[in-house]
């Protein structure tokens, strides 16, 4: 306790007039990841109920103790003198994410520490028990912490949609920090339910508090045709909506660069030709009554994949067209109807928080 409060009187607050701010030079805006996070930054990463989270910490994880970008994307920069990336596992269960870190296929695993939290109480209002913290992550030589989620570190000691009791928590986390000589902080939140279907509430993650503390906010969605997306803003910080890409057998992630309205278009084309794969002979009617949504929509489209020549007619009984998946459709496109596993398949689901 000697030894924090010590630390306590060293944290004085720099004082000087804006004449002599003025006359220091600017620094080099540095990040830690590059785009998404500054250097010494706090990160908060708002996510929606099974939209990927923990898929996604477990790419971060990888990314910052193999030294490789962040979703194949963004440069990530250790501190050279503290590695260590340490996470607060409050959500999985001690076998769960052991099976998923393994899939993960991390090299430098020496530079991972885990600290299981699930079922346990850490109440952070506790001076003692911040330095206790504190300790933990300065013995693991941490330079990222990542703690996942911030509701169940927060349970007990405050509501996360109350503004006092937010600013009171990441108050205490940047207390941490400063003790522990961390540099950076990733925070997982959960979006509400209704991002999904209402983009009014696409970013909602409860008290304004959370939003102003955070030098970087990251958004993972989930829209009603299963695609989710991933976008950044915050101080210094813009990365626009990129669809995210899973890959099932590593659990790996990519992010591809397409504006929402073309990735709903490829969505529909898609729709469609997998509704004829699996029913060949399809009628018109059927097609649209299968696929649902706008039916105006789904014939536009049925009409100019026939123009195109990736699906093909031919007369049925009763003056029925009949359709099929043309030979003549690209072979990526043959395989859509189940071949080719893609960000939506039940298997990529699966290893989606």
């Amino acid at each position: 306790m000697a030894d924090a409060m010590e630390r306590e009187d060293e944290r004085r607050p720099v004082r000087r007039t804006l004449t002599d701010e003025l006359n220091l030079p600017d620094d080099e805006q540095l990040y830690s990841i590059d785009r998404l996070l500054p250097h010494g930054g706090n990160a908060l990463f708002a996510g929606r109920y099974k939209a990927g989270k923990t898929t996604f910490n477990g790419q971060l994880l990888k990314a910052w103790a193999d030294r490789e970008p962040f979703l194949g994307e963004f440069d990530v920069y250790p501190d050279p003198e503290h590695p260590v990336v340490t996470i607060f596992n409050y959500e999985m269960s001690e076998g769960q994410f052991r099976r998923w870190l393994r899939r993960v296929g991390i090299r430098n695993t020496a530079h991972v520490h885990v600290v299981h939290l699930r079922g346990l109480s850490l109440p952070l209002s506790l001076p003692h028990i911040r330095e206790e913290v504190a300790e933990w992550l300065r013995e693991a030589n941490t330079g990222l912490w990542i703690v996942d989620p911030a509701s169940r570190a927060l349970a007990g000691v405050g509501d996360g949609n109350d503004n006092t009791d937010v600013a009171r928590f990441v108050g205490w986390l940047d207390e941490i920090k400063l003790m522990a000589g961390v540099r950076d902080l990733v925070l997982n939140i959960h979006m509400g339910h209704a991002a999904a279907a209402d983009k009014d509430a696409e970013r909602a993650i409860g008290a304004q508090a959370w939003s102003a503390w955070a030098d970087a906010l990251w958004f993972l969605n989930k829209d009603k045709d299963n695609c989710r997306w991933f976008s950044a803003d915050g101080r210094d910080v813009s990365v626009e909506k990129m669809l995210v890409s899973y890959q099932a057998e590593d659990m790996s992630v990519a992010l591809v660069d397409v504006d929402p309205e073309t990735q709903k278009r490829d969505m529909l084309d898609r729709k469609v030709i997998e509704c004829i794969t699996h029913n060949p002979g399809i009628g018109a009617t059927r097609i649209r009554n299968e696929i649902g949504g706008n039916s105006t929509e789904v014939g536009h489209v049925l009409d100019r994949l026939i123009r195109e020549g990736v699906i093909a007619t031919r007369p049925g009984a009763r003056r029925k067209v009949e359709h099929y998946l043309s030979e003549d459709a690209p072979i990526l496109t043959r395989g859509m109807g189940g071949d080719v596993q893609d960000s939506n398949s039940p298997s990529a689901e699966d290893h989606t928080d």
